[in-house]
């Protein structure tokens, strides 16, 4: 009799330890981020199973560059690698220049912003190369500048975001560009064109 008892004992522990565990499980896959949605919340939103990932085409006229960042999340921080590559056009492999840690509830950065006032970009089956690209496991999000002028503005606008992160990145000289020499610079373009 003892031992039924104990078989019956033991049974019952693994039934309800397998249901907890299995309900524990399934509640882990359910998502609680989707890029499409939550890009420019993603600070907060991403989970520590999601990467994020984002690279921007730095090139204009002359200049040839590209970035690349993944973000991933442990507890309540954030942990961003930016890798940056002389040319969009080379071979060359990108190189690690700086991994930065900030809390989620940083305010300093303000990337979720920046995606924020830049929604329009993203429309559907635009012809032409982004500028911009964010990425997960299960999305991919997309960003479009539209002339030289617009261009620049968003590499500026994307300067200034990021030097935020690292401020001693030559890469992002181009955001201490003052908008009177932008809109210079684009009276000057369309002078030459007229």
């Amino acid at each position: 009799m003892r031992k039924l008892n104990h078989s019956i004992l033991i049974l019952l522990i693994i039934l309800f330890g397998c249901k907890t565990s299995t309900k524990d499980a399934s509640e882990l896959n359910e998502p609680t981020f989707t890029l499409k949605n939550d890009y420019s919340n993603f600070q907060k939103l991403m989970s520590e199973r999601d990467t994020i990932m984002f690279w921007m085409d730095l090139s204009v006229c002359l200049h040839q560059g590209m970035e690349k960042s993944v973000v991933t999340k442990k507890g309540d921080s954030l942990k961003i690698i930016i890798y940056y590559k002389e040319s969009a056009f080379s071979d060359k492999e990108y190189t690690e220049r700086k991994t930065i840690k900030i809390s989620v509830n940083d305010t300093t950065w303000s990337f979720g912003e920046f995606l924020a006032e830049n929604k329009n970009r993203t429309r559907q089956n635009e012809k032409g190369d982004p500028t911009f690209g964010m990425y997960s496991d299960t999305a991919k999000l997309y960003f479009y500048t539209y002339g030289l002028a617009d261009l620049n503005r968003f590499i500026i606008d994307y300067s200034k975001v990021m030097r935020r992160l690292d401020p001693e990145n030559p890469v992002y000289r181009i955001a201490d560009l003052e908008d009177v020499e932008i809109e210079e610079g684009i009276e000057l373009l369309n002078d030459i064109k007229d």
